[in-house]
């Protein structure tokens, strides 16, 4: 390797690079095994002396001891999924009690579990064969060597067999592997095996699979009626349950190749001059909103979610006021506008139940959880405007489990939110952070 390439490594490790110079890093990461093995031994030392002097693991990573903030929080992010699963990959000691053959991360919005052997890191995981994962919503990128990757679209479920095979349940899922060794993905309806190739599948369980051809050579088989077929890039093959092939022309790749990044729409700290009081007296600051029976409108910098970044991520958490507890028989929360009408809102809507809740608006009632989750917390809404899901979560990212569901009509998107309570009611925002990701 050049000295610019251990140049290179040594800077993303001390998160030096600009956004565009991590992306062409992370590419060269698939494409270049020789950079993997650089960045591999750089990533062991690195954790080595990480554990010797902070006490093991990556928890000073973002932080400093000062409170500042040791590297842009985008890098800090990216990276230590990166260093996850390159010293997962290379680090010969300290081996877990099952033999890993895949390290899995997530994206930002994802929802998931695995069942089977497994050992969990940050937002990442390592898998076992045998391993099956439910990705309830958002993405999953594993690598199970530095030459193959996968990539699997919420909701999805997928079974790693081996290093080189793969069976998807049901779902979405991008299959990519570089010379040298072959790549196995099984559904339901079809075996496809291809030798350096690149191609993505969509399945049904039971049912049709699709398979569309980026590179390479794709071998299919059916596993109703034996038909086996040999296809190449811009192919489209469809495999019914029962039936032959059908093949056409490919449009665009339609499947992610990458968990993909979300962008701050609106983030700590508040800028006062930009809420605008509706009623009441409400106390704003940078860090803290609050009061009794009181709203506050802001502007978003752009109508949001886009077509481009479909998928918007609403965290606000509240704290519990001197005034009163945060339930109470009217309402308080964030409600999302277009124009001057009020689309959706979360929080503790008006009403004796004491729980969060969910209001879609369109003359449906409101949406309560299963289970009552009380208090003041962080809840995060997730929006897709693609299929017009909306569920509650616990926590911000990683997302706990939805607890509230609903749709909004597909296509909605966002120009005002607003901050309030009614009267009797008390908001204390300590924090409020919308984010949007999810294109291709």
């Amino acid at each position: 390797m050049k000295k610019a390439d251990h140049q290179l490594v040594q800077r993303v490790l001390d998160g030096e690079v600009d956004r565009e110079e991590f992306d062409r890093f992370q590419q060269r990461l698939r494409e270049e095994p020789e950079l993997v093995q650089l960045y591999g031994g750089y990533a062991v030392l690195h954790h080595i002396l990480d554990e010797e002097s902070e006490g093991g693991g990556f928890h000073d990573f973002v932080e400093q001891e000062d409170g500042g903030v040791g590297k842009p929080l985008w890098i800090a992010g990216v990276a230590m999924l990166l260093l996850l699963a390159v010293v997962a990959m290379f680090r010969p000691w300290d081996r877990s009690a099952f033999d890993d053959i895949a390290v899995v991360s997530f994206s930002m919005d994802s929802v998931w579990r695995v069942e089977g052997p497994s050992e969990r890191r940050a937002n990442s995981v390592k898998v076992a064969p045998g391993t099956k994962l439910h990705l309830e919503c958002g993405r999953a990128e594993a690598i199970l060597d530095p030459l193959f990757t996968a990539v699997f679209e919420g909701p999805c479920e997928a079974v790693f067999v081996s290093g080189d095979r793969i069976h998807l349940l049901r779902g979405r899922g991008y299959f990519a592997r570089r010379n040298p060794g072959g790549l196995t993905v099984e559904t339901s309806a079809i075996t496809a095996t291809s030798e350096g190739g690149a191609f993505g599948v969509a399945a049904q369980a039971p049912g049709t699979s699709e398979l569309q051809v980026e590179h390479g050579d794709v071998r299919v088989v059916s596993k109703s009626t034996g038909e086996t077929i040999v296809t190449g890039a811009g192919r489209t093959i469809v495999a019914p349950p029962d039936g032959p092939f059908r093949t056409t022309d490919a449009a665009e790749l339609a499947f992610a190749r990458s968990v993909g990044r979300f962008e701050a729409a609106l983030e700590e700290p508040f800028e006062p001059d930009d809420w605008t009081v509706g009623h009441g007296s409400p106390h704003v600051t940078a860090r803290r909103i609050s009061g009794t029976n009181y709203a506050v409108l802001a502007k978003l910098p752009e109508t949001i979610p886009t077509e481009a970044s479909p998928v918007m991520l609403a965290t606000m958490e509240v704290a519990k006021s001197p005034e009163n507890g945060f339930h109470t028989e009217g309402w308080a929360g964030v409600s999302f506008f277009r124009g001057s009408e009020e689309i959706v809102f979360f929080g503790d809507s008006f009403g004796t139940r004491a729980t969060w809740s969910l209001d879609t608006k369109q003359s449906i009632p409101v949406i309560y959880p299963e289970h009552d989750v009380v208090g003041p917390m962080k809840v995060t809404l997730r929006y897709d405007r693609r299929s017009g899901e909306v569920s509650l979560h616990e926590h911000g990212s990683p997302l706990g489990p939805a607890f509230c569901r609903g749709t909004l009509p597909p296509g909605a998107a966002f120009d005002t939110i607003r901050l309030g309570a009614s009267a009797g009611a008390t908001l204390d925002v300590t924090g409020l952070e919308i984010r949007i990701g999810g294109g291709r």
